[in-house]
């Protein structure tokens, strides 16, 4: 944060990336406190499969209007001012879900203020992590930053183990709100005294050079959209496979899905590791969509133990994707325009978003068995591999 704009930084402000990743973890916890409780609230209030998808894809509607925007402010004078931003949004998204929760509509609306906080910082946090780093640390910035969805999953799926035993929903939103205005504190005193917006520096050797919305920025978003809408579809629906395909408890429903988060955070800083070290970028992120598109193909036919490996190396999988695709608008732009690919490409995953949890649902209710309704994601995840090699013809490897 105290890197003037334009200027590289020498030596890596690590609590700096810290930060930015500490602002992703409660974005991402925001986010994810609703699927391992999804099967309860349905119980509840009466959500049909679509309303309970919608809560979800909610989070994608704020996002498409303000990703590509966000970016752009993130290249001016004021761009830190929109990072604080995200935190009245997260309280007032909040209140609205804890006030009226058995109005369907309400508790959409809340999710969508929830989703324009997370919008804000989806685009803004690896902006600020990428700049916080020494050209030879950038690598691995952006992959301790693509941690922040599975560590904030994998906080909400504990907080619901026991919460989910008394049957209850509400405390992982009264801790939502305490983790907002405890890193709130924490971001106001960092952007007050920040004395420039947070651009992103360009490394050395990180790509051709094009702008921000050129082709290979544009294949990277699609890309984004496409392991988006598997993403979201996974994890929405996990806990309610399990609780209705393998008779689990909402709580070891709950517990089960920790194991892909989990098991994804040591492999987005692997990835970072083989990105840094020169690894031919598009091939790790295509070979890693395809492993996740066959525990698709496979998944719902398998029982007992060999599951649970499953679920594992779809979390593997997921983690090198997620390194890589953060590493393509550093390595496809040059110069402040970083900010404003990063983007476009949180356009592709607000996309992927607002699709994936709903046409599960759809899915499901067309054809009514899971095996079926899983192979259009297995398809999905094959499309964006061949996208990932499409787009290596644009960009050198990270070094």
């Amino acid at each position: 944060m105290n890197t003037a704009i334009g200027e590289t930084p020498q030596r890596t402000d690590w609590p700096g990336v810290f930060f930015a990743l500490s602002i992703g973890v409660l974005a991402a916890y925001q986010q994810f406190k609703l699927p391992p409780v999804l099967p309860l609230l349905s119980e509840n209030y009466g959500y049909d499969r679509l309303l309970a998808g919608g809560l979800m894809s909610a989070y994608a509607v704020a996002g498409l209007l303000l990703s590509i925007g966000v970016g752009r402010v993130l290249d001016s004078a004021r761009g830190r001012w929109v990072v604080g931003s995200a935190f009245p949004l997260f309280l007032l998204g909040n209140a609205v879900c804890l006030a009226v929760p058995e109005i369907g509509t309400a508790m959409l609306g809340g999710r969508v203020l929830e989703g324009a906080g997370l919008a804000v910082i989806s685009v803004a946090g690896p902006a600020l992590a990428a700049q916080a780093a020494a050209p030879k640390d950038k690598p691995l910035a952006i992959a301790l930053w693509a941690t922040w969805m599975p560590i904030g999953q994998a906080m909400a799926n504990l907080m619901a183990v026991p919460v989910l035993e008394d049957a209850q929903w509400t405390p992982l939103w009264w801790l939502a709100v305490a983790l907002t205005v405890t890193i709130g504190a924490w971001a106001l005193k960092r952007l007050s005294r920040a004395p420039a917006a947070p651009t992103v520096a360009a490394p050395p050797r990180t790509g051709t050079g094009k702008p921000s919305l050129s082709l290979p920025v544009i294949l990277s978003s699609l890309t984004f959209m496409l392991w988006t809408v598997q993403y979201l579809a996974f994890t929405t629906w996990l806990p309610t496979f399990l609780v209705e395909e393998r008779g689990l408890s909402l709580a070891e429903a709950a517990l089960s899905q920790t194991i892909s988060p989990l098991v994804l955070i040591p492999f987005n800083l692997l990835a970072g590791a083989l990105v840094a070290r020169g690894r031919s970028l598009p091939w790790l992120l295509a070979g890693s969509l395809v492993a996740q598109g066959l525990v698709w193909g496979i998944g719902p036919f398998v029982t007992g133990p060999a599951g649970f490996i499953l679920l594992a190396i779809w979390g593997a999988a997921a983690g090198i994707t997620a390194t890589c695709l953060f590493s393509l608008p550093v390595a496809l732009s040059s110069g402040a325009g970083a900010s404003q690919a990063f983007g476009v490409l949180m356009t592709g995953r607000n996309v992927g978003v607002l699709v994936g949890p709903v046409l599960l649902a759809q899915a499901l209710a067309l054809w009514t068995r899971w095996s079926l309704s899983a192979q259009p994601f297995m398809a999905f995840s094959i499309v964006a591999a061949m996208g990932a090699l499409w787009i290596g013809r644009y960009l050198r490897p990270l070094r």
